[in-house]
């Protein structure tokens, strides 16, 4: 009766398994793919943020990098008559072109030196995709002084997630106005801002020399007992010596740039 009674008890109970059945099973496996796939796309979508971010900082860089440039080679540039940003033989970006082209990458290396990042940050995005650079023609406008500014338009264009650019990112060359497609970013370079601004320092310096000489002309001219305003007090030689100042201390030009 005792080993009958053992037997009995080690038997499972009715209704209760020791496993899990295939549907449990099936039902658990479903549960973690479906959670495994939801951080994976977290991290995913995280890490693309971050990287758009980063990218727009480094965009950022390179703008005010661009800016620095062109305000010390605004001569050159705006000299150039091509669809490009000119800054010495084989250091121009043509309009359209990355890093892959030489003359492009050499320029790209001189823009660098002008702000705080390195060659490699001005030719890539965090992507690693490579910034393309639209260029625009040389524009102008009639200020109210008189004078024309020269100016083009710069546009660093991030190819985005995908690494292409898109067909509809493009730049109109006769207005310098940029349109966007798909997921790339782009900053501009506007060079009417930095033409005016040098503009405006020449006005005031020229301003500057224009009072300096009225205030010599005024000086030199009472110092003359006869005071005669027919005498030019801007060069102490000429061919008819009553009409030059002997005494100042104006060199002739002879009609060029003296030093």
């Amino acid at each position: 009766m005792i080993a009958r009674a053992q037997a009995v008890t080690n038997q499972p109970r009715c209704g209760h398994s020791l496993g899990f059945t295939l549907v449990e099973l099936t039902i658990a496996t479903l549960i973690i793919a479906v959670l495994c796939f939801s951080f994976l796309g977290g991290y995913s979508f995280l890490a693309r943020t971050s990287s758009e971010l980063a990218t727009r900082d480094r965009m950022e860089r390179l703008r005010i990098a661009f800016v620095a440039a062109y305000r010390v080679n605004a001569r050159a540039i705006e000299a150039s008559g091509g669809r490009e940003v000119f800054f010495a033989e084989g250091s121009t970006i043509a309009d359209g072109t990355d890093a892959t082209n030489a003359a492009t990458l050499a320029a790209l290396r001189q823009v660098a030196a002008y702000g705080s990042l390195s060659p490699v940050e001005a030719q890539v995005d965090d992507f690693q995709g490579r910034f393309r650079y639209l260029v625009s023609n040389r524009l102008s406008t009639a200020m109210p002084g008189g004078y024309t500014l020269f100016y083009r338009k710069i546009a660093i264009v991030s190819p985005g997630y995908n690494g292409v650019v898109e067909a509809g990112t493009t730049m109109n060359a006769s207005t310098g106005l940029l349109s966007v497609a798909g997921d790339d970013a782009a900053v501009v370079v506007d060079g009417f801002q930095i033409a005016r601004e040098l503009a405006e320092q020449s006005v005031e310096r020229v301003e500057r020399i224009a009072k300096s000489y009225e205030r010599y002309f005024t000086n030199r001219y009472l110092a003359n007992a006869a005071r005669d305003v027919s005498v030019d007090y801007f060069a102490v030689t000429g061919a008819s010596a009553e009409r030059w100042d002997a005494g100042g201390l104006a060199a002739n030009s002879g009609g060029l740039f003296a030093p």
